[in-house]
């Protein structure tokens, strides 16, 4: 079963898993020389937000990109097995702050231009104290949360979505030896 939704392989890694990690690293590295290029005051504080930014966009993509677990009748539940089930602790939160996430950002997106701009005033001071910075300052904030974003996301579902897969393989294949 899980082996028909393999793709092709490259040196023993999934094609899609390559394809991801270059769109993922490549976007990062181009955005990282953008910043060094830019020839900031103090580039140890635009790496610093650069990371920031990055972190808190891998966060929630990575949120977003919780895999949920399959759910069958009670007969041919396909994750539990001799007592056994998966546990969904982190695909419940997952379900939670999304909701909470999308809400509240929905409510406070009048507030979102006013709320980049003070954000980009203070990180643009820690660059250095040259008003020109503040424009680059959002420049960063936003790209590195998005691609922050994207790059969660995509590894979340394309890796974290096989590791529990194979998971749940494994639970279902040793189940038998524990009753």
């Amino acid at each position: 079963m899980i082996h028909s939704l393999r793709s092709k392989q490259w040196l023993g890694i999934d094609r899609d898993l390559w394809l991801t990690g270059v769109l993922v690293v490549g976007s990062i590295t181009s955005g990282l020389i953008t910043v060094l290029l830019y020839k900031v005051p103090k580039p140890a504080a635009a790496l610093m937000w650069t990371l920031a930014c990055l972190a808190v966009g891998s966060l929630l993509g990575f949120v977003f990109g919780i895999p949920r677990a399959a759910t069958g009748s009670a007969t041919d539940a396909p994750q539990s097995h001799a007592g056994l089930s998966a546990n969904t602790n982190i695909e419940q939160i997952s379900d939670w702050l999304t909701k909470l996430l999308v809400g509240v950002g929905l409510v406070e997106l009048k507030d979102l231009p006013q709320g980049l701009g003070t954000a980009s005033h203070f990180i643009a001071t820690g660059m250095g104290d040259d008003s020109k910075l503040v424009p680059f300052a959002a420049a960063l904030v936003v790209f590195f949360i998005v691609e922050g974003f994207l790059g969660g996301y995509l590894v979340t579902r394309t890796f974290f979505q096989r590791v529990f897969e194979r998971s749940d393989l494994d639970l279902n294949d040793s189940g038998h030896r524990l009753s």
